[in-house]
């Protein structure tokens, strides 16, 4: 593993704390809505998004939306790509 791989999955999972229903929760930065937040590279990142490149090797390609309706959580698990429209309907 890289150095920068190492690091932010250090940064990364020293911010997250078990939630209820399996969920993984965010205890970092949040965005107002409650999504969390990560610098990384120097750039602000969803934490769900950092939690998607660490599960799946790349960074989503679509929106991310939680099974779980639950903006803090960043369980892998609970999240799945989908287009604006699915983002929309799911609100």
């Amino acid at each position: 593993m890289d150095p920068f791989e190492a690091d932010l999955r250090r940064r990364f999972f020293s911010k997250i704390a078990p939630g209820e229903n399996g969920c993984i929760l965010w205890t970092g930065a949040k965005r107002p809505k409650g999504y969390g937040l990560m610098s990384v590279d120097g750039k602000p990142h969803n934490a769900t998004h950092v939690s998607w490149r660490l599960k799946h090797g790349d960074w989503p390609e679509q929106h991310l939306l939680h099974r779980c309706d639950n903006p803090p959580c960043i369980n892998p698990e609970h999240l799945f790509e989908g287009t604006n429209q699915d983002n929309v309907d799911d609100k």
